[in-house]
């Protein structure tokens, strides 16, 4: 309900957060107008100019907006179309330019989405729904850390999420010791942003990559791959002694000195699993692990079904850096004792939490020479169908996923790396071979009934070459 719109008190909350306070504070780099389409109203979560003229509820906070909201409010229960919106969006969320008071109603009626005109604004660095000070903070630190450090030319796969906004000041300091170790070692006179450069690729991307390998993550919940670093880095000494002495209070004390707050229960084994993972690529010189090896990735494309005629998409929010908290599609690495399906299948299990997987078949093979930052990478695209028509499946994240969403075909978010390509290329297999279903039964549970199959093929054939053939 909307209380105050029908003379109830006025909002004493906060009020809403402001596009340009925003902007100012990621440093923005470019925007481009995406079109028209139906976005999520819970992801509503500023304004342009009226942002003084709502709580970040989008409830009123003056008397002289009553009248509008309540002839907005008729206009819709009575069934009267109004025009799009205008907003624009930055990371996941939207601020409003055009249309604050049908966003105030469209909430009070507890609508899930709106019809709008977006324009995005390019950020490297992510924000929160609630955008609190320490939010804030955390996202202007990272925004210079990006800018001073030069990173920030690597795009988003380069950002490192910390939970701490002081955290970016220690990295500094370590990048700076970095520098002189290297220039005293090497009798060179590195630049700080070049001393960034080799410090990321030398000693964070291979400690992020051991991180995933192993799902340290799963082992340290709340926390980033970055939070771990820097706690490392800044207490190794301490740990060091620790380990060594067999010490598992020590050890597990100093990881949490100055950094980690609240630390979880964590094993000896687990301490050793961290200390391991660090102490290799503290002592790899070169590095090589990243630049010459072949990455092989198994990328399932999961059409999700409740309803033929709007079938969905399943992705996940990455939890390991690079590209960490960014959309991808769920993948594994293929391991040298596994077939392909059963790469896969492990996925559904560990990334997704699918206890019964479905069936894959595949439809792409994608290799990429110099694909930053992993070098040649050769990713197989697998395709399955999930008909959940009384919507009883359950997903629950694990491994790479920090978390799963189900979105429609035509509202994918920014993927990683070459992942939209390869969700292109999905769709278009589904598109030329919608006749041919018999094609599927490959990736399909046979208890179910062919129309279902059918009319799904049909409604992606149709917003395949509405939307896509031509791009």
């Amino acid at each position: 309900m909307f209380p105050n719109v029908f003379g109830g008190k006025l909002s004493p909350k906060k009020r809403l957060p402001s596009l340009n306070d925003i902007l100012e504070l990621t440093q923005y780099k470019d925007r481009i107008y995406l079109g028209r389409k139906q976005i999520e109203i819970d992801k509503i979560i500023g304004s342009e100019g009226r942002y003084s003229d709502f709580d970040d509820n989008f409830l009123p906070t003056n008397d002289s907006m009553r009248h509008r909201l309540l002839e907005i409010r008729k206009l819709l229960d009575e069934g009267h179309p109004l025009p799009p919106i205008s907003v624009f969006k930055i990371d996941d969320y939207y601020f409003v330019r055009d249309g604050n008071h049908r966003v105030a109603v469209g909430k009070s009626r507890g609508q899930i989405s709106i019809d709008a005109e977006v324009t995005e604004y390019i950020i490297n660095v992510p924000i929160t729904k609630k955008l609190t000070p320490n939010d804030r903070l955390i996202i202007k630190k990272h925004a210079n850390f990006l800018k001073i450090t030069g990173l920030e030319r690597f795009g988003r796969s380069a950002i490192i999420n910390l939970n701490n906004p002081q955290y970016y000041d220690t990295l500094i300091e370590i990048i700076e010791q970095f520098i002189l170790s290297e220039n005293k070692k090497s009798n060179s006179s590195l630049s700080f942003q070049e001393g960034a450069t080799l410090w990321y690729h030398k000693v964070f991307l291979p400690f992020a990559e051991d991180a995933y390998r192993t799902d340290l993550l799963h082992r340290f919940n709340n926390r980033t791959t970055g939070d771990l670093y820097v706690s490392l880095q800044t207490n190794w000494k301490k740990i060091k002694k620790g380990i060594e002495e067999s010490n598992h209070r020590l050890a597990y004390m100093s990881l949490g000195e100055n950094y980690l707050t609240n630390l979880p229960s964590v094993s000896w084994r687990e301490i050793n699993i961290l200390w391991n993972i660090y102490s290799k690529n503290l002592a790899n010189e070169d590095n090589s692990l990243l630049t010459h090896h072949i990455t092989i990735v198994v990328l399932n494309v999961l059409i999700y079904v409740s309803d033929p005629k709007k079938p969905k998409v399943v992705i996940v929010k990455r939890k390991y850096h690079p590209s960490e908290m960014q959309w991808s599609f769920p993948i594994t690495m293929l391991r040298n004792d596994e077939e392909i399906k059963e790469s896969s299948i492990r996925c559904q299990s560990n990334v997704l939490g699918i206890k019964n997987p479905y069936p894959m078949m595949q439809f792409c093979i994608q290799d990429q020479k110099n694909r930053y930052p992993f070098s040649r990478y050769i990713a197989i695209g697998m395709l399955g169908f999930i008909f959940d028509q009384k919507r009883k499946l359950k997903f629950m994240a694990g491994n790479l996923a920090d978390s799963v969403n189900v979105c429609d075909l035509l509202d994918m978010p920014d993927l990683v790396f070459d992942h939209y390509d390869i969700y292109t290329k999905a769709l278009g297999f589904i598109a030329k071979n919608t006749f041919r279903a018999n094609i599927f039964e490959k990736c399909m549970d046979n208890t179910i009934p062919l129309n279902l199959l059918v009319d799904t093929l049909k409604t992606i054939n149709k917003k395949y070459y509405q939307h896509f053939a031509n791009r």
